[in-house]
This record gives structure tokens, sequence and C-alpha cells, in this order.
């Protein structure tokens, strides 16, 4: 989904900083560095820890002001910050689906290859909702969240308000805020669609372009049960 080109810098950026990177595999900071190389991201990434001096053969900064040039995307993988104006925009990651027990644990497992979709269905749970902004904000950080049918518009409501780049959709420096009732409509139609119709196994627009009222879907991809 994206919001338009002139957040650009936030699902295209030309460069990254992991604030609190660390070597250690496994970290959620070491992940999201590998991800970005896993992606193919070319920009500049630089990540800072008063720890290190370098990372996995990058240069590690004891901070965001020690970057001499500008950073377009902060993500943080610390508890807490210290505040800067170093760059354009930032995400602040936090926990994942684990803390729901076991379940949620290997509902994770089962989303990492599934992150671009927005409906299929899950051998032990059934259908299941998933929710994010797409392209460069999925594949760093699995920006998603994910709800089992069925949904009302409530709670559509509170799913979208769960992923990390909410605050784009409310408005973010001055941009035109989504239509968020009607954003909810349509995840609610998804919902709908995967508990009447039985034979489809996944669905997923991709991407679905969101500007104040107007929401269009510019690809839609429909998997069918063998």
């Amino acid at each position: 989904m994206s919001t338009g080109d002139y957040i650009s810098f936030f699902f295209e950026p030309e460069s990254v900083a992991v604030v609190g990177a660390s070597p250690v595999m496994g970290k959620p900071s070491r992940i999201i560095l590998d991800n970005l190389r896993r992606i193919g991201f070319e920009g500049a990434i630089y990540p800072t820890n008063p720890r290190y001096t370098s990372i996995d053969g990058l240069r590690c900064y004891p901070s965001m002001t020690d970057v001499e040039e500008p950073i377009d995307l902060a993500v943080i993988v610390l508890p807490a910050f210290e505040s800067s104006d170093k760059f354009k925009g930032a995400i602040v990651v936090s926990g994942g689906f684990k803390e729901i027990g076991d379940d949620g644990k290997r509902l994770e497992e089962d989303l990492r290859d599934l992150v671009r979709n927005n409906g299929f269905r899950d051998p032990r749970f059934g259908p299941v909702i998933v929710f994010g902004l797409g392209g460069f904000m999925v594949e760093l950080i699995r920006d998603i969240t994910f709800r089992l049918a069925p949904l009302d518009e409530k709670e559509a409501l509170v799913m979208m308000s769960e992923v990390k780049s909410y605050p784009l959709l409310r408005g973010y420096r001055g941009i035109e805020p989504v239509n968020l009732k009607k954003l909810s409509s349509v995840i609610v139609i998804f919902s709908d669609i995967l508990m009447e119709m039985e034979m489809i196994e996944e669905i997923e627009i991709n991407p679905l372009m969101v500007k104040g009222d107007k929401i269009k879907a510019a690809d839609v991809r429909v998997l069918l049960r063998e």
C-alpha cells in the first residue's frame, strides 16, 4: 500500500540508519541489517552503536549525529533513544506475534513468507486477514498485523492502528490523512470474501493505492484451493 510519492523517502529511502545495531545473529537489529542486504537495498546503511566500530563490514557510528551524510529513515531498535532531527522519518521496532504464545509464534513463522497477502487460510486458525504498508516497510521490518476472520469495522480500525507506520495513515507532517473508515471497509470486505468463498486459498491486493478519500487497487491476485 502506498500513500504517494510525496513520502517516498519512507518507502524507498536512499539511506537507512539502524539505531542500536548489534553484530549478534538473531538480534532484531542484526536481522534488519541482514534483511537490507537480502532485499538488495542499494542505498547507504549506517549502523549506530557506541559499543562497536564496525558490524559485518559496515562502519558503525556512535550515534546518528556522528553520521555526516543525510539519513532518510532511522530504524530504532532500542527501548529508549535520544531525539534527533538528523533523519526524515523513523520506525520504532517492537515485539512480534510470539508474545501471544506458541500458536502465535508458529503463525509468525508462517507469515514470514506471506507478508504481502491480505488474506489467506491457515490450517490451524482458518481465514487470516493481514494488513501492512507494503514494499520496503514489509520487506525490512515485517510491519504487519493480523486478525482471524470474521472482522467488523471496529476490529479493522484497531488492526490498522497496530502497525508501526500507522502515523502515516493519520497524516504525517502536514500530509493529508487517509480515510481510515473507508480503508477499514476494504479489510472487512476481504474478511467477508474469505468467510463466504471457501474455494479461495489466498487473496491479495498489492499495491492498494490510498490518498485521502481515494482508494484504488492496482493489482489483485487470487489463489484457489486445489
